[in-house]
């Protein structure tokens, strides 16, 4: 067994989204459909010319593929996407949305939400009681603002 660290040899893309499958389908020949694709499988297809290893799952909730691919052909398959995505609107998304879409989904950040931690006991105590807060979702209507998460949120000066 060979063993090889490919870490800066390859990347990965994420494209998610109820049009996920229309836009990529556009670039390769493979079989994209529920059937001929099914969620958590994993295939070797090529997009836009280019071997890619994708898995049908998303982070977001939404329909999505993990795309790893090349270093040296990211750039002309993010294009090719982004080409093959411009009638349905496609556009980029970072990781604090897409963090956010996966905590309205109600799928939880592996490593970042232990199942054992000091204090647990406590917690399960508090719940049997019954919660006095609630974590709550605020959606802004902005186009000028990019919220991150953990802000503090005033009512009347409190």
């Amino acid at each position: 067994v060979d063993i090889a660290n490919v870490t800066d040899d390859l990347g990965v893309l994420g494209v998610a989204g109820p049009n996920a499958r229309k836009v990529l389908q556009k670039i390769t020949d493979e079989d994209l459909s529920d059937a001929g694709f099914k969620f958590l499988h994993c295939k070797n297809i090529k997009l836009a010319g280019v071997p890619t290893q994708a898995i049908r799952i998303s982070y977001t909730g939404e329909l999505g593929w993990e795309l790893y691919i090349e270093q040296k052909h990211m750039a002309a398959v993010y294009q090719a996407i982004m080409a093959a995505g411009k009638e349905e609107g496609i556009d980029n998304f970072g990781t604090y949305a897409m963090n956010s879409l996966r905590l309205e989904k109600g799928f939880r950040g592996w490593g970042a939400e232990p199942a054992d931690f000091i204090g647990k006991a406590a917690l399960q105590e508090i719940k049997a009681k019954g919660l006095k807060r609630k974590l709550s979702y605020i959606t802004l209507d902005t186009d000028d603002v990019d919220p991150e998460g953990n802000e503090t949120i005033w009512l009347n000066g409190k």
